[in-house]
């Protein structure tokens, strides 16, 4: 199978923690073909020489991979289509920046070759997510009236994370990514206010055309919990760096990482707040370089 990232911006955080996950998934390089990445920020990668193929795309096309909505995600659904378009051959696993592999995905590779299809995890059905989110009462309402052609969305449709997506290559795979396009839109004219048009999209598209499996018991996603994640793997690699070590020692060194951080760190609102007025109350004294010479 070929490992993919989409990957798009000049902000560093979201390239250094691609660059940690290609690093964990070269500890199991027995399962890829090859590593490839779609991006504006090609300069990134010259790190990993040829062993990671870099497919430039310019701030433009990225421009008008977001629609008419300028909904982020589109670029992640248009980016999966342009290498499948490159690719069409290829079996695909997507993972987002912000995951790393800690067991052997050798189960997702057969997974591909059986033409089923991966995403993270089940988050549960809408009847349990009504059941604990507020968001859900407000939105589902909504959602199951909405006009969405073959699919609809019931108490039993279940939502998966999209931050891993497994592809099997197939003559039907562009409409099925043009329905999950399709989808995203109907959902970002909704005025839904969510940020998960593309998650729920996947879901319905992959329940509805393939067998859906799950990819928790080998990748790991640090969505919930970014700023911890890459405070960590910045002082990995900047040691990496400082030691001079090559590519093959840092994936070595890999078992000396911890892997025990939380991956969702949900904050109360109430901790949010009070910081907040802690910081506005008892600011922090600056002091700037300007200030002590004069």
């Amino acid at each position: 199978m070929n490992l993919l990232f989409v990957n798009w911006g000049a902000k560093l955080g979201p390239h250094i923690q691609c660059a940690f996950s290609i690093l964990t998934a070269f500890k199991y390089a027995h399962c890829f073909e090859d590593y490839f990445v779609v991006t504006d920020c090609p300069e990134y990668y010259r790190f990993f020489g040829d062993r990671v193929k870099v497919i430039p795309v310019s701030s433009e096309q990225l421009k008008e991979w977001t629609g008419e909505e300028n909904y982020m995600f589109n670029i992640k659904i248009k980016g999966i289509a342009h290498f499948n378009q490159l690719y069409p051959e290829k079996p695909i696993l997507f993972v987002d920046s912000d995951t790393f592999f800690y067991n052997n995905p050798e189960r997702l590779k057969r997974l591909l070759e059986e033409k089923k299809t991966i995403m993270h995890l089940n988050e549960g059905s809408f009847r349990s997510y009504v059941q604990r989110s507020r968001t859900a009462q407000r939105i589902f309402p909504i959602l199951k009236k909405l006009d969405l052609g073959k699919y609809k969305i019931t108490e039993d449709t279940c939502m998966f994370n999209s931050g891993v997506l497994g592809l099997p290559p197939g003559e039907n795979l562009q409409h099925q990514i043009k329905e999950v396009l399709d989808l995203t839109e109907v959902l970002s004219k909704s005025n839904l206010k969510i940020h998960f048009q593309e998650q729920l999209a996947f879901s319905l598209v992959l329940q509805d055309n393939y067998e859906l499996h799950t990819a928790s018991d080998c990748v790991g996603h640090y969505w919930g919990n970014k700023q911890v994640w890459e405070n960590e793997i910045l002082l990995f690699l900047a040691k990496a760096q400082l030691e001079g070590l090559t590519i093959d020692q840092i994936v070595d060194n890999l078992s000396q990482f911890n892997f025990d951080h939380p991956v969702v760190c949900k904050k109360r609102i109430m901790n949010i707040r009070l910081n907040k007025l802690a910081r506005k109350i008892f600011p922090d004294r600056l002091k700037y370089i300007r200030d002590l010479i004069e």
